[in-house]
């Protein structure tokens, strides 16, 4: 526990969570690659961190999605990309993990993006109650 004037550190201590996102709301139905899902972390020059989206994507029949993450917007460096074939419309669970080096000490703005890449249904990231969208970041070394 800390005392009062007392500041406390983050990142100081491998595998802590420095930043989340729970979403319960579903993302716009997507077709080029547009956010649905992002994050602000706090982070250290030199240091490393690992992000995390554990998602569900729904799209139609005979359907495939990329699923990326990305530092700071949609044209930010990519550090992961998932491709998600889709055999029927319904929930398909999605888990994708990316690792960077902070550049400088600061808020880092880390999104993560969802393009249709074939068929012309309805895609989106689902996020509710009973199957939120988790978007989180992890300090691993440095």
């Amino acid at each position: 526990m800390s005392s009062a004037g007392q500041q406390l550190v983050a990142n100081r201590i491998p595998g802590e969570r420095v930043a989340e996102n729970t979403n319960v709301t579903n993302s716009a139905n997507v077709t080029t690659e547009a956010i649905v899902d992002t994050v602000t972390a706090p982070v250290v020059s030199g240091r490393k961190y690992r992000v995390t989206l554990s998602a569900n994507v729904q799209g139609g029949a005979a359907e495939r999605a990329l699923l990326r993450l990305r530092l700071t917007n949609v044209s930010g460096t990519v550090l992961q990309t998932n491709r998600i074939q889709i055999t029927v419309a319904t929930n398909y669970p999605a888990r994708i993990e990316g690792h960077f080096t902070a550049g400088s000490t600061g808020n880092q703005v880390i999104v993560a993006t969802l393009q249709r890449e074939t068929a012309v249904a309805n895609t989106f990231r689902v996020g509710n109650a009973t199957q939120p969208s988790e978007l989180y970041v992890d300090y691993i070394s440095g």
